[in-house]
């Protein structure tokens, strides 16, 4: 195939809803602003190299390695910890430094996360931060695991934006997640160490008050409207570069961590919107297309790459389409794709162009 995804949408008669052409590139993905997702890392490659956006770099200042040295790729089965819905995947994993440069601390990853400031300030202040990961021991250094710094990112003396509480809130080796003192949640849902979650952070500082509503698998978790340096352009509206997990203060609330995929959207998603994410999976957090305003609200197709494996898909609570292809739109001949199940078809990357849409008889 060729060597970028290019979405499009357009109408064919009343019958045909939306149609994605795809030619997928082994090395990642062309024309970031195609997708709603401003940046998107899947680790396939065994480094830090973008799917969507910018290449993430190891946090280490000059003469450091501190980060890189703690930083590792494999697969579930190489690291000899649980596969994603019952499926091996390519992994990152970041293993906890217990003496990190002082007085610092972990220096996390760079990521140029690809957003413009909006929502009328000088940062972002409307987003959403998406990661398949899972840490297997969350009570590791002081009980804290920090996610991402993404207030401050150089000055050290300023604590992490993110993080994970060991409280066993729900059984041992279980926590809450947010910030300021407030990692409870709703008592029901919780981060699970060891096991694979899929945890979505959307964040909407125009609002009045600001919200950070927290997501595992789709499932509302908790909403923080306060907390420390809350508002509008101020801790949680974002500069154009966070660190992931990074930490200050020098306490070390890094611990060890493995993550599988992680994006960035612009816009706050809804409820509705996190809940078709549905859990972590094998092939990561789905690459959405971007809308056509021509078009009424029509189902749109995303995709996953792993290795030779795409897997195309769409919102399993969409009923009446159907996803056919054809090799050509000068003269198509379109079929139907055979076996999609719940919405969604693994399709091994061939030499040639396809051309796929969804079809609603």
């Amino acid at each position: 195939m060729q060597k970028h995804f290019r979405p499009q949408g357009h109408r064919f008669g009343a019958s045909v809803f939306l149609i994605a052409i795809a030619a997928l590139a082994p090395a990642g993905i062309g024309n970031a602003s195609s997708y709603l997702a401003t940046g998107h890392w899947d680790f396939d490659q065994g480094d830090l190299r973008a799917t969507v956006g910018t290449d993430m770099h190891y946090g280490d200042a000059p003469g450091e390695t501190a980060m890189r040295d703690h930083t590792s790729f494999g697969t579930t089965t190489s690291f000899g910890i649980p596969d994603i819905g019952g499926q091996p995947a390519k992994v990152m994993k970041y293993t906890r430094d217990e003496n990190p440069p002082a007085p610092i601390g972990p220096r996390g990853y760079l990521c140029h996360h690809g957003m413009a400031p909006n929502g009328g300030g000088t940062n972002v202040n409307q987003f959403t931060m998406i990661v398949d990961f899972m840490i297997p021991d969350l009570h590791q250094g002081d009980n804290y695991n920090t996610v991402v710094k993404w207030e401050a990112v150089d000055d050290w003396t300023v604590d992490g934006s993110i993080s994970i509480r060991a409280n066993d809130i729900g059984g041992p080796n279980t926590g809450g997640i947010g910030i300021s003192g407030q990692y409870t949640g709703d008592g029901t849902t919780w981060i699970i160490g060891g096991q694979w979650q899929r945890l979505a952070v959307a964040v909407d500082m125009v609002a009045d008050p600001g919200t950070i509503t927290y997501y595992l698998d789709g499932v509302k978790f908790g909403q923080m409207t306060s907390g420390d340096r809350w508002g509008f352009d101020r801790r949680h509206a974002i500069p154009p570069v966070v660190r992931m997990y990074g930490d200050g203060e020098a306490d070390n609330e890094v611990n060890t961590v493995y993550v599988n995929s992680l994006q960035f959207r612009d816009g706050t998603m809804t409820a509705d919107q996190v809940l078709a994410l549905g859990a972590a999976t094998a092939v990561g957090i789905p690459i959405p297309l971007t809308s056509n305003p021509t078009l009424p609200a029509l189902p749109t197709l995303a995709f996953n790459r792993a290795g030779t494996t795409v897997t195309i898909s769409w919102n399993a609570a969409t009923t009446g389409f159907n996803l056919e292809s054809t090799a050509s739109l000068s003269a198509p001949a379109w079929a139907s794709v055979p076996n999609v199940a719940n919405n969604s078809v693994a399709i091994t990357i061939g030499a040639d162009n396809k051309f796929f849409r969804l079809k609603k008889p």
